[in-house]
């Protein structure tokens, strides 16, 4: 159909058969406006691509919607397996357990490790496929040789999604394999080398980190891929008293990405902000049409990162890759409307501004700022009894920050 567009085509007919329900339930299903002519064994469709843009935002409302309810088992499944829980007290597999559990998960919880009958008073199984029980979502935090036979053990037992803890499976053997089996079985997966996702919502109540400190409750949704910016995030906005609606570490992102989350969040009543620790873009161009419209609805605030050649260094550790430069980042991030910071403190200073500061209601706001117009340009012009004006986006609106008339 984009074909068709860019060849100036703005209208498909078809034939199809009355009785072929399937295809017709497929031209429903596009989301575009179309005319069903009845009458006689054979029917008659007309399907209107309309422009361009209104046909794109079509589609991307069906992606969202779609990708939305993938990720409802990666943000709010039935039923998880940490495949790995340890009974040493300091391993992951057990730290991940006791944070799910913590949390108060009113799902199901399994713990799979084959050399143990019971972890944290939860029976342990050998393996996923073992269970009696559907699982809705894997957390995987086994050795990263075991791994392939533990997602494969995932898929054949129908698990819908899977949070891949372990490292050291990017430019090995390891990590093709990993990633044809999730494309075979159809499952979502978070990661690998990642440290876990969070849910507060009251009906999700996720918690599948290895963090020391659980995650608090709050309003501010993370996607990030260090999960040392998320761990120190975590801690940092529990101490001002703010807290988290959804976190996703993202790793090497084989899968799941911060598009994902952005699309997440545009309908998610729990998040009022949403913070954005990114080091490389898999699409750039749809990571800014769909920042663009999440920062059109709530603030989106982006970490530059990255900026040093140890901090280039820490990125390809993620995603094997070259982290975006600076001034590309600062592209992306300017076209889309999305606020950017450089340190953690930046972030926590601004996160605060904007869940206890709200919206100015009206046009008589003055903002004082030390760029742009100098005070004796302001002077001159309330002098001669002119209104003087000047706008900026913030959140994605466009707010009148500056509108005085004179002395009086």
């Amino acid at each position: 159909m984009s074909l068709a567009l860019a060849q100036g085509i703005h209208r498909f007919v078809a034939l199809v058969l009355a009785e072929n329900t399937r295809m017709i339930k497929v031209f429903s299903d596009l989301g575009l406006p179309y005319v069903i002519g009845r009458g006689g064994p054979e029917l008659d469709v007309e399907i209107e691509l309309g422009e361009p843009d209104r046909y794109l935002e079509r589609i991307e409302e069906r992606e969202r919607l779609a990708d939305v309810a993938s990720l409802r088992t990666v943000l709010a499944p039935a039923s998880v397996a940490v495949v790995g829980a340890g009974r040493r007290e300091d391993s992951v597999g057990r730290a991940i357990l006791r944070n799910l559990l913590d949390a108060g998960y009113p799902g199901i919880a399994h713990a799979v490790n084959p050399n143990a009958t019971e972890i944290l008073g939860v029976l342990c199984v050998p393996s996923v496929s073992a269970l009696n029980a559907a699982v809705e979502q894997a957390v995987i935090c086994v050795r990263a040789e075991s791994v392939p036979d533990a997602v494969e053990d995932c898929g054949r037992a129908g698990v819908r999604s899977i949070v891949l803890v372990t490292a050291g499976l990017t430019g090995t053997p390891l990590e093709h394999r990993v990633r044809e089996l999730v494309a075979t079985y159809g499952i979502r997966l978070v990661g690998p080398n990642c440290f876990g996702v969070a849910n507060t919502s009251p009906s999700a109540r996720l918690d599948t980190t290895f963090a020391r400190r659980g995650a608090r409750r709050g309003r501010v949704g993370v996607v990030t891929q260090s999960g040392g910016f998320g761990i120190a995030l975590m801690d940092a906005l529990a101490g001002l008293g703010l807290g988290l609606s959804t976190l996703v570490s993202t790793g090497d992102k084989y899968d799941v990405s911060g598009n994902d989350l952005l699309r997440w969040w545009r309908g998610d009543g729990e998040t009022d902000i949403a913070v954005l620790y990114l080091e490389s873009f898999g699409n750039p161009r749809k990571f800014s049409r769909l920042a663009r419209a999440l920062a059109r609805e709530k603030p989106v605030v982006a970490i530059r990162g990255a900026a040093t050649a140890a901090a280039q260094r820490a990125a390809a550790a993620h995603t094997a890759a070259r982290a975006v430069p600076a001034a590309t980042k600062l592209a992306l991030f300017g076209q889309a409307g999305v606020l950017v910071v450089d340190t953690v403190t930046e972030v926590l200073g601004l996160l605060a501004a904007l869940s206890w500061q709200p919206l100015p209601s009206g046009s008589r706001v003055v903002e004082s700022a030390d760029s742009g117009r100098s005070p004796a340009a302001v002077a001159r012009t309330l002098e001669r009894g002119q209104p003087a004006r000047h706008e900026r986006r913030s959140h994605g609106r466009r707010l009148r920050l500056l509108r005085l008339r004179g002395p009086d």
